[in-house]
């Protein structure tokens, strides 16, 4: 019995150990638009990865040991959805001393992403055995910001054919009157609505008969100001996995899933 009782102590203690070790391996982001990228002066040495776009920082933290690493990557919108890619801790190493960080890193731009797409990334080590806890990053984001009152209007890509966009608003009371207009290959909606806080703006800007357009979208809030944006619905939105168009919004105030910033 006594053999018995150390024996399950020893498991717990490795079992504890285990799953504290994989609690560890995480990865954190922050993506900073192409505007910041290219006035900011700490970011000079991050401007030369892909001059015009914005870009991921993936940092690494409790990174197990392993003689190479798996990342993997996850865009449910494509058929093709899932892709990886190899790398040595050495890589790692040396973009986080390119950047001057105190982090393992990896960076991503945001040409090949479709605007507003989510993707999910993990990373592993060679034989699977330890897996980082998963990200979920847009790399191509879409967020206006208004000045006054600091609101701001976030949307996703959720559908690709028919192309469907949720919006999301911060700073923006509930009960608010708000004017959506949209135009779209000839065809107009003007709606006003009172909005509620939490809740999501549904956006399908396809057009029947037509394969692909553009929807100039206009969202005036009760006071006057305004969000403007062009989102790419069809065959236009697909064009930007060719990777040659720039980004639809060029400047946003950087997006982190971790309080820390950047040094």
């Amino acid at each position: 019995m006594r053999l018995t009782i150390k024996y399950l102590t020893l498991f717990l203690l490795c079992t504890f150990f285990t799953c504290a070790q994989a609690e560890s391996f995480k990865l954190s982001y922050e993506t900073i638009s192409a505007s910041e990228i290219e006035k900011n002066p700490k970011y000079q040495n991050l401007k030369q990865f892909d001059p015009g776009h914005h870009q991921t920082i993936i940092k690494i933290q409790g990174l197990p040991e392993s003689e190479s690493y798996i990342l993997k990557w996850e865009r449910p919108l494509l058929i093709k959805s899932l892709g990886q890619r190899e790398y040595t801790k050495e890589v790692f190493t040396r973009l986080k001393d390119f950047l001057g960080e105190d982090e393992l890193l990896l960076v991503t731009s945001s040409r090949g992403f479709m605007p507003g797409e989510k993707v999910t990334w993990t990373l592993e080590t060679h034989d699977g055995t330890s897996i980082s806890e998963k990200a979920e990053i847009i790399p191509h984001p879409i967020m206006l910001e208004v000045p006054m009152g600091g609101a701001k209007l976030k949307a996703e890509l959720v559908s690709l054919k028919p192309t469907y966009y949720e919006m999301y608003l911060e700073g923006i009371q509930t009960f608010e009157k708000l004017n959506l207009r949209s135009f779209s290959s000839g065809e107009t909606i003007d709606n006003n609505f009172h909005y509620t806080q939490g809740s999501c703006i549904a956006l399908m800007p396809g057009v029947i008969g037509k394969e692909g357009g553009l929807c100039d979208l206009t969202l005036t809030r009760q006071k006057g100001a305004k969000f403007k944006l062009c989102l790419p619905w069809g065959d236009e939105v697909l064009d930007y996995l060719k990777g040659d168009k720039d980004p639809i919004i060029l400047e946003f105030t950087q997006i982190s899933n971790k309080v820390e910033s950047l040094k």
